[in-house]
C-alpha cells in the first residue's frame, strides 16, 4: 500500500515556541504550553482569519475604511461575491491564501474598477506571498494595535490592489507634454529642452548623453 503526504515546512516565531512549551523542554520545564496540558493546535493558527485571533481588528478595519462601503468576504463569497461590483476585504487563514491569490487575480481582470484588501498573518508565506506581491500593487506590516504583535508572536500583512482607471489619459489635451521637459548635458551641462532635442539620437554626439539617460 502507498500513500501520499504533502509535508509544509514553516517557520515558527522564538516567541510561539516559548509558549507552545518547546523551548522550556530542553531545560526540564514540564508547565508550559502543551506540557501543561493544552493542546498543541492552539499554537498553530494556520486554519484562522486575522479577524478571528484578533476581534478588535475588525473594528479597526471598519473604522479606518469608514464610507468605502467595503464588503467583508467570508470562504464562500471568494468564489461567487467578488464578481460583483464593489470593494471587499479577504481575510483568509494562512493555510488558504493560495486560493485567495487565484481568485482575487481572476477579479481583477473582471472588476478591475474595484478595491481589493487582503489582510492575512505572516504565515506560511513560502505557499503564497509570491503570488499576492506580484498580484497586488502593494503591502505593509502591522506590528501595534489593533495586532498585538507580543500576543500573536507574527506580523499582519495587508496587501491592497488599487483600482485601474478606465479613463484617458488626456494625452491630446496636454499641451506642454514632452516639450516642457528639461534635461542637463552630462558634457557641457547645458540645460536642454525637449523640443531642442532632449530625446533626439541626432544630438549624440554634439551634446552627449542628458541626466535623463535618453540623449
Amino acid at each position: 500500500m502507498k500513500r501520499g503526504l504533502h509535508l509544509h515546512v514553516i517557520h515558527v516565531s522564538g516567541q510561539r515556541m516559548i509558549r507552545q512549551g518547546s523551548d522550556g523542554l530542553w531545560r526540564g520545564d514540564h508547565t508550559q504550553g502543551s506540557m501543561g496540558a493544552v493542546p498543541i493546535r492552539t499554537f498553530i493558527p494556520l486554519h484562522l482569519l486575522a479577524f478571528d485571533q484578533s476581534p478588535e481588528l475588525l473594528k479597526w478595519m471598519k473604522c479606518v475604511t469608514y464610507g468605502m462601503e467595503f464588503q467583508y468576504l467570508d470562504p464562500a463569497g471568494w468564489f461567487e461575491h467578488h464578481h460583483g461590483f464593489g470593494n471587499y476585504v479577504w481575510s483568509p487563514p494562512p493555510a488558504a491564501c493560495k486560493v485567495v491569490a487565484e481568485q482575487l487575480t481572476k477579479a481583477r481582470w473582471k472588476r478591475p474598477e474595484s478595491l481589493h484588501l487582503i489582510v492575512v498573518p505572516r504565515l506560511m508565506t513560502g505557499r503564497w506571498r509570491r503570488h499576492l506581491t506580484r498580484g497586488t500593487d502593494k503591502h505593509f506590516e502591522l506590528v501595534d494595535a489593533p495586532w498585538s504583535l507580543a500576543e500573536q508572536c507574527k506580523p499582519l500583512l495587508i496587501f491592497f490592489c488599487l483600482p485601474i482607471g478606465l479613463a484617458s489619459p488626456g494625452l491630446r489635451t496636454n499641451k506642454g507634454g514632452w516639450r516642457s521637459m528639461e534635461g542637463q548635458c552630462s558634457k557641457c551641462k547645458v540645460w536642454i529642452k525637449g523640443a531642442d532635442g532632449l530625446f533626439c539620437a541626432n544630438y549624440c554626439w554634439q551634446r552627449g548623453r542628458t541626466m535623463m539617460g535618453i540623449c
